[in-house]
């Protein structure tokens, strides 16, 4: 949409809906979204065109001068007129014009002495005036009700709104000095919307009625307008606007307004000479304002404040105090709309403006014209400022003129409103009210969301209904309520069950175990945002639904619909697992998900089941990305634990040491451990989850720590408890929890004979096997890899490398390939920051690395600021994608202590090397040999592809 520079001729700062200062893009000829020139020049890069009138920069500023003091000083008039709609004040409407053309000139001239913006322009604006006219009438009001004197009404209400206006001017220059501009405008921009459709709305009813002669305030007075006497003053009145209108929607010129506002007054006095009407007769038929009482010297006009010897014995205190609540109001209006000024200021600015100092210079104009007792708020007019720009008067001299001109109205001992008819003013308020109502409650839908617009219509509403000061603050409440829903929906929507994926690459027969196991027995909820009481119940139900159906898994199908109990043969721990009643397998899913991985005449497809039904359900609870949990939240998260317990999940709580989370957790009841597990080694093995297996007396076989599984098992067993007691683990970061989760896992299936351990050795033969027998390709079997494995290893270098040997590092060549036969290698990869402020700059890999694998632990937590962690265990294939693409080294490799007292305490590592040049003969002299390696490392390849994947996602 596009707005001349008079569409609000007070220079409305918030006449069309805007949010900052993006800058407007350029339509042809300089025109924008935000306003549209009138002097408008064809866009050049860096350089501002002469504009259509050249004749001089002196004259030209005073040229523009005159035209924004006749653009302006109608606008004043009507606005005192709304300012002082009050019937009590009706006779002194005239001298108080006086009073606005003095703020305006005081506004101006500070304007143009301390802006930065030569040819800013600053006056009176129609922002704060609702306020400033509720303080008015509500004065008027009160002091009626008190029996006092309609002089004593005005000189309350023009010492309340002096010092209202002063106090926001120093409200106005703290907020600068404090560089607190920007939370200002934290006001939300609804309830200013609605208060700026108010405006808009009060000033089409206050020009109606001072174009007509009538007061218009509840629903029933505006029938006032069918009545037959008012008609030829509403249509004048209406006429009037109409043709202003028209003429700024058809015409671009700088004097076409003024042009126009002349031909108005002239046709009127002209009908009046036509008519035979003497301008006396007019004015007591209430088409000109009656002349107040002589005000030949301008200072006279302080008498207004009714105050003899500065004496405050006239004026009404007690209902001056209670406009305080209006005070604010207007405050925070003129702040936020002088913040946008600048904003739209500095969008047509070429040098950049200092934010603060130009709100200083708007405190001090306001903190002057409160001294002067010419109490009417005013700020920059962005419109003229911009119309001035463009036109190229980049002088000081536009505001001296202006100034000058509106002082002299002020002083000089003659009023212009005695001659100018009512329906003239009322016709510019009409115009006003239109404008900003079409923007705001028109025009506003298309840059504000649907709710966002219907919270600006509610705001109107709650301002029509309850007045200015509560339905400003119902907008705000409104607006708050708002956010508060909007952001629970989007932390709701961000709130993810993610895959469990460790960092770790491990071998083929380990990977397929946990392929089977993760889906049914592990969830990991990685919370984000903060954690309220909005989002607290809908969460909960998203966790419980996810254990529900954790539980599901292994009680809702098969075993627990037929009643019996999980046995299994005797002739090795993965025999196959039936239900005692004989139905058949343990449930259809987990049947189909053995049989994809596992041959079912193999044992491992009864040892797949057997996991199934013993392996420990974990439900990984990440905090890293919370910034803060409220009690609710807390209460609820704790409540959840005492849930998962009756289902026998074992709940896993990641990164909750920051903003309090652990403590209020804690204090809520949540089960957590005196401190958090330093590594996943370190932290103690779960509970069995069943003792139907007969034999298997402890899980956590090879991870460390058996005998004391064994004791609490024993000791659950003991209390007839049957399962794990109410408790949790926790560890410092989210990659520690998902590798506890995941040995707890590997522990299960290496008991169910599923897989090896994880300490132990894989041969080359045995990677080979793995990989043939889970991938079932045609051209791979597995009678083929013993004989490829004594091919490939004439070709492969043996190393026997210790903790804190390094493989490679970033920016090496990369030669060669890797296998694990045994061992940890770690590799550290520099990544992307995901914003400036996420943390410390990287560091470079493999620093401290070496250290941390000499040491015998592991990297914390998989994950440092700007470095990704990832760990190869025994049969893994590492390096191969640098040298597959012939490009240095894009990490750092070293290798890492076993820790956690395993067999392999020494943590020493066992790797085949395979060169580029090993490669080459392989394909030469074993070309079938090589065939099979490379089906191998593809498969590895794609396995670890999946794994990014699933990480990216989490």
């Amino acid at each position: 949409m596009a707005y001349v520079m008079h569409t609000n001729s007070s220079g409305t700062p918030l006449a069309s809906p805007r949010t900052g200062p993006a800058t407007p893009e350029r339509e042809p000829w300089g025109q924008t979204d935000l306003e549209a020139p009138l002097l408008a020049w064809p866009k050049h890069r860096g350089h501002r065109h002469r504009q259509q009138f050249d004749s001089g920069g002196l004259v030209k500023a005073v040229v523009f001068g005159l035209i924004n003091t006749a653009a302006g000083v109608p606008a004043l008039i009507a606005f005192c007129a709304v300012a002082f709609k009050h019937p009590l004040y009706e006779p002194y409407v005239e001298p108080l014009c006086k009073f606005f053309f003095l703020a305006s000139a005081v506004h101006q001239a500070v304007v143009s002495l301390h802006s930065a913006v030569p040819n800013a322009v600053g006056q009176v604006q129609d922002v704060g005036l609702i306020f400033l006219s509720a303080m008015a009438s509500s004065i008027a009001a009160l002091v009626s009700t008190a029996g006092g004197e309609p002089a004593a009404a005005l000189g309350t209400a023009l010492l309340a709104m002096a010092v209202s206006t002063a106090l926001v001017g120093l409200g106005l220059t703290a907020v600068a000095k404090l560089r607190l501009a920007a939370v200002v405008q934290y006001l939300p921009l609804p309830a200013v919307g609605g208060y700026l459709s108010y405006v808009g709305f009060f000033c089409v009813a206050s020009g109606l009625g001072l174009g007509c002669g009538i007061q218009l305030g509840t629903a029933s007075s505006w029938a006032q307008l069918w009545d037959v006497q008012v008609a030829p003053r509403l249509l004048c009145t209406l006429g009037s606007c109409a043709l202003m209108m028209w003429t700024m929607a058809r015409f671009k010129h700088p004097l076409a307004l003024p042009a126009v506002l002349l031909a108005i007054v002239a046709l009127f006095h002209a009908a009046l000479l036509a008519t035979g009407m003497s301008l006396q007769e007019a004015q007591a038929a209430g088409w000109v304002m009656k002349p107040a009482a002589s005000t030949d010297r301008f200072w006279d006009l302080w008498a207004l404040f009714d105050m003899p010897g500065l004496s405050l014995q006239h004026i009404h205190v007690r209902a001056a105090l209670q406009q305080v609540g209006k005070l604010l109001g207007l405050f925070l209006l003129v702040c936020f709309g002088s913040c946008m000024d600048i904003a739209a200021i500095q969008q047509d600015t070429l040098f950049r403006l200092d934010f603060n100092s130009e709100l200083t210079t708007i405190g001090l104009s306001n903190m002057m014209c409160g001294a002067l007792g010419c109490g009417f708020t005013g700020s920059f007019i962005f419109s003229q400022t911009i119309f001035t720009g463009r036109a190229g008067v980049l002088s000081r001299v536009n505001g001296v003129v202006i100034a000058a001109c509106e002082f002299a109205m002020f002083a000089l001992p003659i009023s212009i409103v005695g001659y100018l008819p009512t329906f003239f003013f009322g016709s510019l308020l009409v115009w006003f009210g239109v404008e900003i109502v079409l923007d705001w409650m028109v025009r506003s839908y298309r840059k504000l969301t649907a709710p966002e617009y219907a919270l600006l219509w509610a705001t109107f509403g709650c301002i029509m209904q309850w007045g200015l000061e509560a339905g400003i603050a119902a907008g705000v409440v409104m607006a708050t309520l708002f956010f508060a829903w909007a952001y629970a929906k989007s932390q709701l929507s961000a709130f993810a069950l993610v895959p469990g994926r460790s960092g770790i690459v491990r071998s083929a027969d380990q990977e397929a175990a946990l392929e089977l196991l993760r889906p049914t027995h592990l969830i990991c909820a990685r919370l984000r945002g903060f954690l309220f009481f909005g989002v607290a119940n809908a969460f909960s139900s998203r966790l419980h639904a996810a254990a529900a159906s954790l539980d599901a898994g292994m009680h809702g199908e098969g075993l627990a619909a037929e009643g019996g109990t999980a046995t299994a043969t005797e002739d090795e721990p993965g025999g196959f697992l039936t239900s005692s009643s004989g139905s058949g397998p343990l449930g259809a899913r987990q049947e189909a998900a053995a049989a994809r991985l596992y041959t079912r005449d193999s044992s491992k497809h009864g040892g797949a089941l057997c996991a199934f039904a013993t392996a420990p359900k974990f439900l990984l609870l990440d905090f890293s990305q919370v910034k803060g949990i409220d009690a609710t939240a807390a209460r609820t998260l704790a409540s959840l634990f005492r849930d998962l317990a009756q289902l026998e999940i074992t709940p896993v709580v990641t990164a909750a040491e920051h903003h309090s989370i652990r403590q209020l957790l804690a204090a809520h009841g949540a089960p957590l451990p005196p401190v958090p597990a330093a590594s996943a080694d370190a932290a103690s093995p779960f509970l069995m989850r069943s003792t139907a297996v007969d034999g298997v007396d402890s899980l956590a076989g090879g991870s460390g720590g058996g005998a004391a599984g064994a004791a609490a098992a024993t000791a659950a067993a003991a209390a007839g408890t049957g399962g794990p007691a109410l408790h949790c683990h926790e560890f410092a970061s989210y990659d520690e929890g998902l590798r506890y989760c995941e040995q707890q896992l590997l522990a299960v299936a290496v008991r169910c004979g599923l897989c090896r351990p994880p300490s132990e050795g894989v041969t080359l033969e045995q990677m080979l096997r793995a990989h043939a027998s889970q991938a079932g390709l045609p051209f791979v079997s597995r009678e083929e890899c013993g004989p490829a494995a004594a091919q490939l290893g004439r070709f492969c270098s043996r190393l026997r490398l210790r903790p804190g040997d390094t493989l490679w590092r970033e920016g090496d060549p990369a030669d060669e390939l890797y296998i694990i036969e045994q061992g940890r290698v770690v590799v550290e990869q520099r990544v992307a920051q995901p914003s400036a402020d996420a943390g410390p700059p990287a560091a470079a890999p493999g620093t401290g690395l070496a250290h941390q694998a000499a040491c015998g632990r592991s990297p914390p937590g998989g994950e440092r600021s700007g470095i990704k962690v990832f760990e190869f265990s025994p049969g893994s294939v590492c390096g191969v994608v640098d040298t597959y693409m012939r490009r240095s080294r894009s990490s750092c490799a070293a290798v890492a202590g076993l820790g956690g007292g395993s067999a392999a305490g020494s943590g020493a590592c066992r790797a085949l090397r395979i060169s580029r040049a090993d490669l080459g003969r392989m394909a030469s002299e074993a070309p079938a040999a090589l065939h099979i390696l490379q089906a191998i490392i593809l498969r590895a390849k794609c396995l670890d592809l999946g794994a990014a994947a699933e990480l990216a996602v989490a």
